[in-house]
């Protein structure tokens, strides 16, 4: 998922530095929410397609997207309110360090993550096609994807999805729709969600519980289509 090139470069001072981060609340239980922190604006980097932006937070969560454009209604709004905005979150579920990095001269993000049982590398981006490589085969209008890759030892990991409408004023509808993941629907189209590991529906998402190890990975989709046909992106070994 990360471009080739030079040595990847800290997004600044102060998210790179490595600094302790743990849930407050502890590790969640039955599909549960963990409680978070607000973060600090600093704690931010930032992907993008020229079309809209995404705010990442260095605890591993997604936590601003407007979403197809920049003047779109957010559907992840934790930025302003960390209970109800919404958000995706990837991280440990132990307490771990984090530092982050641009891949190269790019904008896709990388996020450490270190425990005591092993160490994870979170990779972030949002897909932009040219238009040759649209004429040779179907792409996604709108696309983020997401990978968690173990590099050493094992750790355990939690995936917390919680999409909201309009800013977090209303909750969205989520169906599972077997091979194809979750759909997710809106008046401005639907919104897909695949993933390499099941997940599970609770009251207000998705959420799962991973195990990895060394050399295993879990990847993500979320893309979204409006006027056109829905093209799903292939994960794992079919990508």
């Amino acid at each position: 998922m990360a471009s080739r090139g030079p040595m990847p470069y800290p997004l600044d001072a102060s998210l790179s530095r490595q600094g302790f981060i743990k849930d407050k609340c502890g590790t969640a239980r039955n599909g549960a929410s963990i409680s978070r922190e607000p973060l600090k604006i600093q704690d931010y980097g930032i992907i993008g397609d020229c079309r809209a932006a995404a705010l990442m937070g260095r605890d591993g969560s997604l936590d601003w997207l407007c979403w197809t454009r920049f003047d779109s209604p957010a559907i992840f709004a934790a930025l302003l309110d960390p209970q109800r905005g919404g958000y995706w979150r990837i991280a440990p579920l132990t307490p771990y360090r984090a530092a982050r990095r641009y891949v190269a001269e790019s904008n896709v993000i990388e996020s450490s993550f270190t425990c005591s049982s092993g160490a994870a590398v979170l990779t972030d981006l949002m897909s932009v096609a040219s238009e040759e490589s649209k004429r040779q085969a179907p792409v996604a209008d709108h696309e983020i994807p997401r990978q968690i890759r173990c590099v050493k030892g094992e750790l355990r990991v939690q995936i917390d999805f919680q999409p909201r409408k309009n800013y977090g004023l209303e909750k969205m509808q989520i169906r599972l729709n077997g091979e194809l993941g979750l759909r997710i629907e809106d008046s401005n189209g639907v919104y897909w969600l695949r993933c390499t590991r099941p997940l599970s529906l609770n009251q207000t998402g998705a959420h799962a519980e991973l195990r990895l190890q060394a050399g295993e990975q879990a990847q993500f989709s979320l893309s979204h289509a409006e006027e056109a046909p829905a093209v799903l992106p292939c994960l794992g070994e079919a990508a």
